[in-house]
C-alpha cells in the first residue's frame, strides 16, 4: 500500500516496525486488545505480525510517501 506519508507519520510507522521485532510485542498486542484504553495505533501492524505471522517492511517511495509491503503466508494461516 502507497500513501501519503509526513516525517511524524513515517517515524510512527518506523517504531511501529521495531515493535514487533521486540520481545515484548506480544504483550503490547494483549495489553492493547484486552486492556480498557482505547487500542493503539499500532494494533494493526502487531496484529498482522503476531497474528497472521506477517513480514511487514517500509519502502520510500518519495519525500512524502511510503509504501508498507506486508508479505502474509496464506498457505500455512492456523487462526
Amino acid at each position: 500500500m502507497t500513501f501519503p506519508c509526513m516525517p511524524e507519520e513515517r517515524q510512527f510507522y518506523e517504531e511501529a516496525m521495531l515493535q514487533i521485532a521486540g520481545s515484548e510485542a506480544r504483550e503490547r498486542y494483549l495489553n492493547s486488545v484486552s486492556g480498557d484504553l482505547a487500542p493503539s495505533r499500532e494494533i494493526v501492524i502487531l496484529e498482522l505480525a503476531l497474528d497472521y505471522d506477517a513480514a511487514l517492511r517500509i519502502e520510500e517511495t518519495g519525500p512524502d510517501i511510503i509504501t508498507l509491503v506486508v508479505d502474509l503466508p496464506l498457505e500455512d494461516l492456523s487462526n
